[in-house]
């Protein structure tokens, strides 16, 4: 399957969608186009889906599988969301029940503000989710399924710990297959393969590969996420370490002019701050059908300095 923006070259920089909570939940596939009228979920989280978006707009559902990581008799909730000040990525939280008829009371009682609990995990795993949801986009299963086998070959491999690789529903921008959601960090990839997969979860490798595949990082900005690239660029595969706050200096009426700072906790614990003006202008991409020509942001960075 011909991907029109990999042909282009289009720069996937500036697509890291900000949510203000990821909720994941462990659902087996086959799921449908809306993976809520799948056979395998119950009426009552069905009916959850419609409540969840009038109290979360900005918030996704997710659904998760692995077959490997499966348990009789447990499916696992996981929750997501931001940490304010300075930060490495979201707040997890993770719940396990029984079954998945129990999933929409826990979630709404979440949403009311109630302690729903946890269960006590290890707080440096990593969730690699990877959109397999062919029935959304054919281009999401037809990429993303093999890469998933491919990615879990990686991670044994590696012998990298603490790594679970997940089949996901549908977390947008399905041109990027097979395209990739790090959380808790909540960072976007793009077109990975072995190669650069095995350099994002080590962090490690050619730091110029995050030119081709890197989509931003879900706690900024859509313009800061293409300044933050260059300041990866500037650090290496150490600025993923570092603890990091963002601030809109100023901007132009019609936001195509952002000027930004970015604070970074570094590694001797000193702070460094940046600045730098970022442009939104537009390419225009081939739509899916092939029938037009659709227009996708594209960000230019300049004047990036430290500031005090």
């Amino acid at each position: 399957m011909i991907n029109h923006s990999q042909v282009v070259h289009e720069d996937p920089i500036g697509t890291g969608v900000h949510r203000q909570c990821f909720v994941l939940i462990e659902c087996p596939p086959p799921w449908k186009a809306n993976e809520f009228t799948s056979k395998a979920v119950p009426e009552n989280l069905r009916l959850f889906e419609e409540e969840f978006y009038e109290i979360q707009p900005d918030g996704i559902l997710l659904f998760i599988h692995n077959e490997k990581l499966r348990r009789e008799g447990l499916t696992r909730i996981l929750i997501f969301t931001p940490v304010s000040g300075f930060t490495q990525g979201y707040a997890k939280q993770e719940i396990h029940v029984p079954s998945l008829e129990d999933v929409a009371t826990v979630l709404k009682n979440w949403l009311a503000g109630k302690d729903v609990g946890g269960t006590e995990i290890n707080p440096h795993v990593r969730d690699i989710l990877i959109c397999t949801h062919g029935a959304h986009d054919k281009r999401c299963g037809k990429c993303g399924i093999p890469f998933f086998r491919q990615a879990n070959a990686v991670v044994a491999d590696l012998g990298v710990e603490s790594v679970r690789v997940w089949q996901s529903s549908h977390f947008g921008s399905h041109r990027f297959a097979p395209t990739v959601l790090d959380v808790p960090q909540c960072r976007y990839y793009a077109w990975l393969d072995a190669s650069s997969f095995a350099a994002i979860l080590t962090y490690n490798g050619d730091i110029n590969c995050l030119q081709y595949i890197y989509r931003g990082w879900a706690i900024l900005p859509y313009p800061a996420q293409a300044m933050e690239r260059d300041l990866i660029f500037q650090h290496g595969w150490e600025w993923f370490t570092y603890k990091v706050t963002c601030r809109i200096v100023e901007k132009s009426e019609d936001e195509c002019f952002h000027r930004i700072k970015l604070s970074a906790v570094i590694a001797d614990g000193s702070i460094k701050c940046y600045q730098a003006d970022v442009v939104t202008g537009e390419n225009l991409i081939r739509s899916d059908d092939g029938t037009k020509l659709e227009p996708i942001p594209k960000y230019t960075v300049s004047n990036l300095i430290e500031v005090k």
